[in-house]
């Protein structure tokens, strides 16, 4: 029931979230990531290197570093990412 729960929170914010493990592999990507990053259905257990991932994203999502607010393009979009 709490997964449940925190699942349907994870896919209803506004906001696109991302989780990436050690490999770098995505293992959760909620509707709102999906939509602003145009990632596939399967997107979820990818490597990071292996999406068609826009430059800027790809490249703070391979280096782990910490961001905030860190504005990258994204076609015609300004995205402000936070990565902890």
């Amino acid at each position: 029931r709490q997964y449940q729960h925190h699942d349907a929170v994870l896919h209803a914010a506004r906001e696109g979230i991302l989780l990436v493990d050690g490999d770098r592999r995505l293992t959760l990507v909620n509707d709102e990531a999906r939509r602003l990053l145009e990632l596939p259905p399967d997107a979820e257990g990818a490597r990071v290197d292996q999406l068609d991932l826009p430059r800027g994203s790809a490249a703070l999502l391979l280096s782990g570093r910490e961001a905030t607010d860190e504005m990258i393009t994204v076609g015609d979009r300004l995205l402000a990412v936070n990565q902890r």
